[in-house]
C-alpha cells in the first residue's frame, strides 16, 4: 500500500501535490522528510507528484517556497503560487508567505485543475471558480468529531476519560485539565497555550504537527505518544514519561524535561537547546543529529544512548552517566564534564575542544580515532582509553 510523502503513514485514499516551480533556494541540511526530498528535487521547471493525506497537504508550502499544486481525494488541484499570466489574477503569495487553506478560501478568484490520473500520463485540465464552496473547504480541515467546549464543560462536570477522541486541529487557551484522559486521541496540528495538563493519560495519543505553548504537563503518561514535528515553547514536561515516544524533529524550545523518563523515544533531528534534562532517565534514548546546545543533562542517565551527530555545544553534562552511549561524530565543545561517566562510549569523530575532560570520572575503554579532537594537553592513554583505525 502507498504511503503517505508527509508523515508516511498508510494512503488508504490518495491525495497528490504537483510541484511545479522554476525557482530555487537552498533548505537546511538536515530537516523534514519533504524538505530533504525537495532539496533532492531542485531542478529549475522540475514536476513532481507526491502523494499525501489531506491533512498533511497544509504543510506542503511550509517547506518550499513557490508554486504548489494541492488536490483533494477527487484530484482537484488548489494551486498555491504565482499568478497565471494567462488568467490574470490568481492566488499569490511571496516566498516567505505560505497561506493556510482557510485564507485561501478568502480570495475570489482562484486557480483549479483537475488531473486526470487514470490515464498513462496524466492530461492536466485548468478552468478557474470564482469561489469555494463550504463543502469543498470542510472536506480539507479535519472536523472534530466533538465540540472541544463540550468536552471541557464535561470535565467541568468531573469527568475524566475521553479515550479514543478525534480532535485533530482544536485549540485550547489557558485551561486547567488536571488529571484528564485522552490516551489514543488524535490531537494533530492542535495548539494549546497555557493549559495545564499536569497528571494527565496522553498514551498512545498522536499530536504530530501540534503547537504547545506556555503549557504545564508534568507528571503525565506519553507512553508510545507521537509528537513528530511539534512545537513545544516554554512548556514543563516535569517528571512525564515519554517511554518509547516518537519525538523526531520536534522543537523543545527552551521548556524542561526534568526527571523526565524517555527510554528508547525517538528525538532525532530534534532540537532541545536550553532544554533541562537534568536528571532525566534517557537509557538508550535517540538524540541523532539532535541539537542540544546550551542543554543541562546534569546527573541524568543516558547509558547506551545514541548521541551520534548532535551538537552540545556549551551544554552542561556534570555527573552524567553515559558509559556506553555513541557520540560519533558529535560536538561537545566548552562542555562541562565534570565527573561525567563515560566508560565504553564510542569517541569517534567527536570534538571535545575547550571542554574539562581532564575532569571526568571514567573513560575506561572509551574507543576514539584520529578524528577525535581532544582538548589541549589530554592524553587519552592515560585514561584507559581506546584507539581505533576506523
Amino acid at each position: 500500500m502507498a504511503s503517505c510523502s508527509c508523515c508516511g503513514e498508510a494512503l488508504f485514499k490518495h491525495s497528490a501535490a504537483a510541484i511545479t516551480h522554476s525557482q530555487w533556494r537552498e533548505l537546511p541540511q538536515h530537516g523534514t522528510g519533504i524538505g530533504r526530498l525537495f532539496r533532492w528535487i531542485g531542478q529549475p521547471k522540475k514536476t513532481e507528484l507526491l502523494y499525501s493525506h489531506p491533512q498533511c497537504l497544509d504543510d506542503l508550502s511550509a517547506h518550499y517556497p513557490g508554486a504548489l499544486k494541492i488536490s483533494d481525494i477527487d484530484f482537484k488541484y488548489l494551486q498555491f503560487g504565482q499568478e497565471n499570466p494567462e488568467r490574470g489574477s490568481g492566488v499569490t503569495q511571496t516566498q516567505d508567505t505560505h497561506p493556510s487553506l482557510s485564507e485561501l478560501a478568502s480570495h475570489a478568484t482562484m486557480n483549479i485543475s483537475v488531473n486526470q490520473a487514470n490515464t498513462s500520463k496524466a492530461a492536466v485540465l485548468e478552468t478557474s471558480v470564482d469561489s469555494l464552496s463550504d463543502e469543498w473547504l470542510s472536506s480539507w480541515l479535519s472536523p472534530v468529531e466533538e465540540d472541544i467546549s463540550q468536552l471541557v464543560q464535561r470535565y467541568q462536570d468531573g469527568e475524566r476519560q475521553f479515550t479514543n477522541k478525534e480532535m485533530k486541529g482544536v485549540t485550547l487557551v489557558s485551561q486547567t485539565l488536571v488529571g484528564l484522559s485522552l490516551n489514543q486521541s488524535d490531537l494533530s496540528r492542535s495548539n494549546l497555550k497555557d493549559c495545564n495538563l499536569s497528571e494527565s493519560d496522553l498514551t498512545e495519543t498522536i499530536a504530530d504537527f501540534a503547537k504547545f505553548n506556555g503549557c504545564t504537563i508534568t507528571g503525565s503518561l506519553l507512553r508510545n505518544t507521537s509528537l513528530r514535528d511539534c512545537k513545544i515553547i516554554l512548556s514543563d514536561f516535569y517528571k512525564s514519561d515519554f517511554y518509547q515516544a516518537d519525538l523526531r524533529r520536534t522543537d523543545f524550545y527552551s521548556s524542561t524535561l526534568k526527571r523526565a523518563t524517555l527510554t528508547l523515544a525517538n528525538l532525532t533531528d530534534a532540537k532541545l537547546d536550553g532544554v533541562d534534562l537534568s536528571l532525566a532517565c534517557c537509557l538508550l534514548t535517540n538524540f541523532s543529529n539532535a541539537s542540544l546546545m546550551e542543554s543541562i543533562l546534569d546527573g541524568g542517565n543516558f547509558e547506551q544512548a545514541n548521541l551520534s551527530g548532535a551538537n552540545l555545544t556549551w551544554a552542561s553534562l556534570k555527573e552524567v552517566s553515559a558509559s556506553k552511549a555513541d557520540f560519533r561524530n558529535s560536538i561537545l565543545q566548552h562542555c562541562d564534564l565534570t565527573k561525567v561517566d563515560l566508560r565504553e562510549a564510542n569517541l569517534k569523530g567527536t570534538d571535545f575542544l575547550n571542554s574539562n575532560l581532564n575532569e571526568a570520572l571514567s573513560l575506561e575503554n572509551a574507543s576514539y580515532n584520529d578524528l577525535t579532537r581532544f582538548p589541549t594537553e589530554f592524553e587519552p592513554e592515560s585514561w584507559g582509553m581506546l584507539k581505533c583505525s576506523d
